[in-house]
């Protein structure tokens, strides 16, 4: 499977490392199944699906969008310098000046 359906394939069958609960009764052969062919989500026929299924279905969309979230962020070219940065204050200064101590 490639890489560009894995977000749609943990999406029918669940990934509890990121919480997703995925389609209940849609299990590995099933989820290969309806994505042979590299179809997407989307392009799923509507008769292919039970209809139990079909009621999770606006679930398994959300669950995808989740699992494809973004994380990458540009960085300045300048991040990374030599120069050392400024030391941490004290776990007690911190406490202090929020009021916890």
């Amino acid at each position: 499977m490639c890489a560009e359906l894995s977000a749609d394939y943990r999406a029918l069958t669940g990934d509890p490392a990121d919480n997703i609960a995925g389609i209940r009764g849609i299990g590995p052969k099933t989820a290969a199944r309806l994505l042979t062919g590299g179809r997407r989500l989307e392009d799923i026929p509507s008769s292919e699906l039970r209809p139990a299924w079909t009621e999770q279905w606006p679930q398994a969309l959300h669950w995808r969008e989740m699992i494809k979230l973004g994380t990458k962020v540009d960085l300045p070219e300048n991040l990374l310098t030599s120069l050392p940065t400024a030391p941490m204050p004290k776990a007690t200064e911190v406490l202090q000046a929020l009021g916890l101590w």
